[in-house]
């Protein structure tokens, strides 16, 4: 049995070309008009975030910036606070201790917390190249009693002592500074304490003394 054909005219074949043609065209295009809006309402919202994350990150730079800034002041004021505190304890330890007479420990306290304070040894030069306590300068009574006769402090021999100081005068026994200590306050210093006792009572309260040190020999 022969295999039959079956013959479509070619007119026919166009129409059924053309159709299918339309027919797809027509999908695409509404799937177009269909997606289309969803499309650019997603794009907005994208657009938004973006808009939102950069806002949101300048934000960020501002906060970090006055952080960074309230970091700095808090510094300030705990700097500010540390040195007040510092004065507010100088300024204690001059209302409990008056000046004049001095204990051992009442002038080790002076000496760590005054900073600007005078140790004032009035030993001789070659007793105090044996014995003085650390940081103290030496002016013998006997220059003392000398000067005392004149201008002060013009012919004070260096310019270490001025009428504004807070000066700690001391000896060996205690009995030179009480002498040096009456000098000063006649010539004008105001702000003298003398240490009772003098380098034996500041050993016996347990503090050191610089053994041994080198001549402190000024020029006049």
């Amino acid at each position: 049995m022969g295999s039959s054909q079956v013959s479509i005219p070619k007119n026919k074949l166009l129409f059924l070309a053309v159709g299918l043609m339309l027919g797809l065209g027509g999908g695409y295009s509404g799937a177009f008009f269909i997606y289309q809006p969803k499309i650019n309402d997603y794009k907005d919202q994208s657009d938004a975030l973006t808009s939102e994350v950069s806002r949101l990150n300048s934000s960020v730079s501002t906060l970090e910036a006055e952080l960074s800034q309230a970091r700095d002041t808090i510094s300030t004021y705990e700097t500010q606070t540390s040195n007040l505190e510092s004065e507010i304890s100088s300024l204690n330890t001059r209302v409990n201790i008056l000046y004049g007479n001095v204990t051992a420990d009442q002038a080790k306290e002076l000496i760590e917390t005054i900073e600007t304070l005078v140790i004032l040894d009035v030993k001789t030069r070659p007793e105090v190249q044996l014995e003085k306590i650390e940081g103290s300068i030496n002016i013998p009574l006997q220059d003392l009693r000398a000067r005392s006769l004149a201008n002060w402090p013009v012919h004070n021999r260096t310019g270490q002592l001025k009428k504004s100081d807070e000066i700690l005068v001391y000896c060996g026994s205690g009995k030179r500074s009480s002498q040096a200590m009456e000098i000063l306050t006649e010539n004008g210093f105001s702000a003298v304490y003398n240490m009772i006792g003098g380098t034996e009572a500041w050993k016996q309260a347990g503090y050191t003394t610089r053994e041994n040190p080198p001549c402190p020999c000024e020029t006049k």
